[in-house]
C-alpha cells in the first residue's frame, strides 16, 4: 500500500510493508482521489476538516491517546533575555495550554468520529493484539530519538526516561518501553 504522510511517519508504516508517499495536508484529498496514495496515517481531528473520509471511506482507529500539536515557541536567546517573572508566566501558561489543548482534541475527536460514521465512513477499532504486533515491528524509535537529541546537546536519555516514568505514573500502560534500550 502507498500511505500518504510526512517523512517522519516512514518508520511507522514501512515495517508493515507499506510505502510512504511524502505529501502535505492540502494535497491528500486529490492524491487519494487519483490513486497516488491508498490511504493516510493522520490524526482523526486533522483528517476530518479535510474531508479525507470522502475518498478513504475505511478508517482504522488506532487510538494511541491524545496527539497534541501546536504551541508557543520562542528563540532561546530571546527567552533568556526576558525577566525571570515573564519566563515563569510563560512556563506556567505553556503547561496550562498543553492540558487544555489535549482536552479539546479529545473532545473534538469524539464529535468527528460520530461525524465520520454519519457521513458514510466505516470505522473499525484496531484490536490490542494488532497494536502490540505493530509497535513491536517498529524500529527502536526511542533510541533513535534519544541519540539525535544527545548529539544536539539535549539530555535525551533523561527526557525519555522521565517521560516513560510519567506515563506510567499517570496510569497508562505503554505497549513498549521506549526507554528500555537507551
Amino acid at each position: 500500500m502507498k500511505i500518504l504522510g510526512a517523512p517522519v511517519l516512514a518508520p511507522w508504516i514501512e515495517p508493515l510493508g507499506a510505502t510512504l508517499v511524502n505529501t502535505g495536508l492540502p494535497a491528500m484529498y486529490g492524491q487519494l482521489q487519483t490513486g497516488v496514495g491508498d490511504g493516510t496515517l493522520l490524526i482523526g481531528t486533522g483528517a476530518y476538516p479535510l474531508k479525507l473520509h470522502e475518498q478513504a471511506k475505511f478508517i482504522t482507529r488506532v487510538n494511541t491517546g491524545p496527539l497534541t500539536f501546536g504551541g508557543f515557541g520562542i528563540n532561546s536567546d530571546v527567552y533568556a533575555r526576558l525577566p525571570e517573572d515573564v519566563q515563569v508566566v510563560l512556563a506556567e501558561l505553556g503547561a496550562a495550554y498543553s492540558v487544555e489543548n489535549a482536552r479539546l482534541i479529545e473532545e473534538r475527536e469524539a464529535i468527528f468520529f460520530e461525524n465520520y460514521a454519519a457521513e458514510g465512513a466505516t470505522i473499525t477499532e484496531m484490536p490490542l493484539q494488532q497494536k502490540v504486533e505493530w509497535v513491536n515491528r517498529l524500529p527502536d524509535l526511542g533510541k533513535l530519538w534519544v541519540d539525535a537529541q544527545e548529539a544536539a546537546g539535549v539530555p535525551g536519555r533523561e527526557i525519555m526516561t522521565k517521560f516513560m516514568a510519567t506515563v506510567r505514573e499517570e496510569g497508562a500502560t505503554p505497549l513498549r518501553d521506549w526507554a528500555a534500550n537507551i
